[in-house]
């Protein structure tokens, strides 16, 4: 039996899931709500698990881990709107990371004025 192929491009439905959190996490991030820009990013971090070398998966890992424990420790849970500076700058490097493997896995491309010269 063979079976009809698709012609939906599964791409921008994607990229357009990418961008959501992203944009998700960049409010909670600005509203100081670590548990929810931590979540965000998490969601995105699985979205692109699939393009991530193991060996970056695993350092993801390391440092999913050490922001829990932080969060645990400072009990981010029952307080909005608070974040202690090292929790913000974990967090902080954590979206970096996450944003240098999106632009390595190649869903962030360069902008061009002429589409057809985009890279």
């Amino acid at each position: 039996m063979v079976e009809d192929k698709s012609e939906f491009n599964y791409a921008i439905s994607f990229l357009n899931r990418i961008n959501g959190w992203l944009c998700i996490s960049g409010e909670e991030a600005f509203n100081c709500n670590a548990v929810g820009w931590f979540h965000a990013l998490l969601v995105v971090l699985r979205e692109i698990s699939d393009d991530v070398k193991p060996e970056n998966l695993a350092i993801f890992e390391i440092d999913r881990k050490a922001i829990n424990a932080r969060m645990n420790s400072e009990n981010t849970r029952n307080v909005k709107n608070t974040i202690s500076t090292e929790l913000y700058d974990l967090l902080h490097d954590f979206e970096i990371k996450l944003r240098i493997e999106i632009k390595k896995a190649g869903y962030k491309t360069k902008y061009s004025q002429d589409p057809r010269f985009a890279r």
